[in-house]
């Protein structure tokens, strides 16, 4: 493992002696003098310092010197299924793009095994690789949306998300989901790096059946 200094008060751990996200269990659970948080993000961990410096040794000596053979050598987040109304005002636009019809684009998404490697941008916003190849290869709008509503279903390159709340945006819109991913007031916060994401086309009708309901894992 070696580790990276960002800032004052951030540091990145890399080569990793396990899955991100049981590595930055381990540290959070080993209470680390000097650390708040440990956070995965792909292939390697944040770790945030407080404010101030602690004495004696550097926290990340600290977590180089914990015990790491009891690390399972896979991690198996939840699993999520997100019910979308495919009507995104870009649906028609990515499927000119790619060569394809727009059935076929909603087709293909509903396809993907998604992974969410990292939950960043804004609270809840998970990154799910695993956008079906025949989607991927979009680069973000010349000119991102100053609104994008919550629950907005996009993608972009290889990935897929849900924009959880009101955010400017550049991935393209390709449905919306009547879901609730984020409730900041409440610490809401369901999706980690770790967790798989399937997304299920649902009617106009049908979705109005999901609204008011929070994304829950089904396992």
């Amino acid at each position: 493992m070696r580790f990276e200094r960002v800032g004052d008060f951030l540091v990145i751990m890399k080569d990793c002696p396990g899955p991100a996200p049981a590595v930055a269990k381990k540290i959070r659970e080993a209470k680390v003098a000097g650390v708040i948080d440990a956070v995965p993000c792909f292939d390697c961990v944040g770790i945030y310092l407080g404010v101030h410096e602690p004495r004696g040794k550097h926290p990340s000596e600290e977590i180089a010197a914990l015990d790491w053979s009891d690390l399972p050598a896979s991690f198996e987040g939840r699993h999520f299924r997100v019910p979308v109304v495919y009507d995104g005002e870009d649906l028609e636009a990515v499927a000119a793009r790619l060569g394809l019809d727009a059935s076929e684009v909603v087709a293909r998404h509903q396809e993907s095994k998604f992974l969410c490697e990292a939950v960043g941008f804004c609270p809840g916003f998970g990154y799910l690789t695993g956008l079906h190849p025949a989607l991927s290869g979009l680069f973000r709008l010349d000119s991102p949306r100053p609104r994008v509503a919550p629950g907005s279903v996009a993608i972009m390159g290889d990935q897929s998300a849900v924009y959880p709340m009101e955010r400017p945006g550049g991935w393209w819109l390709i449905g919306r989901t009547p879901l609730e991913f984020v409730n900041v007031e409440e610490r809401f916060f369901p999706l980690e790096v770790g967790d798989t994401v399937e997304f299920f086309a649902v009617s106009e009708a049908e979705a109005r059946e999901f609204e008011g309901r929070r994304l829950e894992a089904v396992r």
